[in-house]
């Protein structure tokens, strides 16, 4: 049933959005395309209390009706302004490019309930593309229904937006039984545990019609995607035991590097060094995910693991997210060896970014075998990056990165040991253990010296005085001769960076929600008081490597 293709319940036309830029190819692949949220549309507002950035359900006539459609870069983009009454205040409803059964309701005359948030333009308060239904197709209980009714809000793109998602699931669900859903969890554990069956909760989670009701569904699956996981984990841990790979024991360079160390590693550092030493010195290859805050000491666990794996002559290839970030990895890692080991395992940088003629040579060092530490980018995953003899695969942030590139920079070698790092909480990172056989280390202390880290989550929606506090603060921290760092999903208006998630959560009426760009924000920074005098600069994979630098 769920892998039955899209198209056979949906057009040819209706699933080609889905298909280029959701890469959905089966019913499957839409109905677990869960809600990030839910939402009622809420009583019905007054005209009267109408504010910008509220989300408004308005009962209303339709007073007026106007398109007018231009060209802009060569295509037709067609502008419809309804204007809606209650007999005493008005309000526009704007729509880009209406179907045409669309715009054959909304003529003047009707009434409906119209449903979005309140912007405004040209000092106008309108609604931008709004949900709407006549009342000539309601009835009152459904009026009500519509009314109260819970709402999904799906993860969007700007090309498929959360409306388009949640008309295609329900066609979906329209068209196909979900009963004939094969269910992972036996009967009797159902029973035990009052479980809704998967197909019956896939169903209710998109469509339901209570709190109580979308609690039951998402429990249901819950359980459904917990039974898979742990079946899934069992049958790759046995599948990786049986795998052969090389024993890396440790040995004199490992323990001329600890000796050399100006100061003494954390408990954990220890513990989780002797658990990967023991891990290396297997004839299987070993599986381990690291996880801790940044600053805890992952690239020295690391660092020492690779040492170890040198003894016999292994390489060890290190794989980061952005250039940036392993550029900082090379230098610590430089840093660390110092300039004896450094000569020895003669580490080297390979990415994208980097001038020909150094990427080469580089390249070739890795190779031959030359050099011991390979670390870089994507460049590290390319069919031309060969390497001697890879005995360890590092992977740095290993969530930005999906399993066929992870599993392609472990086939540069003969089932090398594979150790992830993260300071993503374990909670995110559960789902990696299909991966292979995987267990979890935790460095829960940090080095001496170092800071504690506070976390502070400040919504500028919601508390536009506090954001201003925010700035004012890091005005404060510049003043004391401290740098602030402040990180933006996009480079441009609209134009995510590699990597960044385009999955953004949309706001109830608006279609996908606008990501903070590095230009903008850049700008709008300039202009704050607090930060008035401050050195700011833009720094984004975009940029060549002197300028990042």
């Amino acid at each position: 049933m769920l892998e039955r293709e899209l198209t056979t319940v949906l057009s040819k036309e209706a699933a080609k959005p889905f298909i280029e830029h959701l890469g959905m190819q089966t019913i499957g692949d839409l109905l677990w395309h869960l809600p990030r949220r839910h939402y009622r549309r809420g009583d019905l507002t007054d005209f009267a209390d109408i504010e910008v950035g509220e989300f408004v359900t308005l009962a209303a006539r339709i007073t007026n009706v106007a398109s007018h459609t231009s060209y802009p870069r060569g295509k037709a983009l067609q502008r419809t302004i309804v204007t809606i009454s209650d007999g005493r205040r008005s309000l526009d409803l704007v729509f880009f490019n209406l179907k045409r059964f669309q715009l054959a309701k909304l003529v003047k005359g009707e009434s409906g309930m119209f449903s979005g948030t309140v912007n405004r333009f040209n000092s106008k308060l309108q609604l931008q593309h709004p949900e709407w239904e006549l009342f000539d197709d309601l009835d009152d209980s459904q009026q009500n229904a519509w009314v109260s009714g819970l709402v999904p809000v799906y993860p969007a793109t700007k090309k498929v937006s959360s409306l388009s998602i949640r008309k295609a699931v329900r066609t979906v669900l329209e068209r196909v039984d979900l009963a004939e859903v094969t269910d992972a969890v036996p009967q009797h554990v159902r029973e035990s545990h009052g479980l809704m069956r998967f197909g019956e909760a896939l169903g209710a989670y998109h469509v339901a019609e209570s709190d109580e009701r979308l609690e039951e569904a998402k429990r249901a699956l819950k359980w459904h995607e917990a039974l898979q996981l742990q079946a899934s984990l069992v049958v790759m841990r046995e599948f990786t035991r049986r795998l052969a790979s090389t024993a890396r024991p440790a040995g004199a360079l490992l323990a001329e590097f600890d000796s050399r160390l100006p100061f003494d590693l954390t408990p954990d550092q220890h513990q989780i060094g002797d658990q990967i030493a023991a891990d290396l010195d297997r004839q299987h290859p070993m599986h381990r995910l690291v996880q801790g805050e940044v600053g805890s000491g992952k690239t020295m666990v690391a660092l020492r693991a690779m040492l170890q794996v040198a003894e016999t002559g292994g390489q060890s290839i290190m794989l980061a997210p952005t250039e940036v970030l392993a550029s900082q990895h090379f230098r610590s890692i430089v840093d660390s060896l110092g300039p004896e080991l450094a000569a020895k395992l003669n580490p080297v940088l390979i990415t994208g970014q980097q001038p020909a003629a150094e990427r080469k040579r580089s390249a070739l060092a890795a190779a031959s075998g030359q050099s011991l530490i390979a670390v870089g980018t994507h460049a590290l995953i390319s069919k031309k990056t060969t390497f001697a003899d890879v005995g360890l695969v590092v992977i740095d942030e290993q969530h930005r990165f999906g399993v066929g590139q992870r599993e392609a920079l472990r086939s540069k070698g003969v089932e090398p040991h594979t150790l992830l790092l993260t300071a993503t909480p374990i909670p995110r990172t559960v789902a990696m253990t299909v991966f292979g056989d995987l267990d979890v280390s935790e460095l829960r202390t940090m080095p001496a010296g170092r800071t504690p880290i506070g976390t502070h989550v400040v919504s500028e929606r919601q508390s536009p005085g506090l954001m201003a506090r925010a700035w004012q603060r890091v005005g404060e921290e510049i003043a004391a001769g401290r740098q602030a760092f402040v990180v933006c999903p996009a480079i441009e208006p609209g134009e995510a960076e590699r990597g960044a998630d385009l999955l953004v959560d949309p706001l109830p009426g608006v279609g996908e929600q606008g990501m903070a760009d590095v230009a903008t924000t850049l700008e709008r920074l300039r202009r704050v008081d607090a930060l008035r005098g401050v050195r700011m600069a833009a720094l984004t994979g975009a940029m060549a490597s002197d300028e990042k630098d």
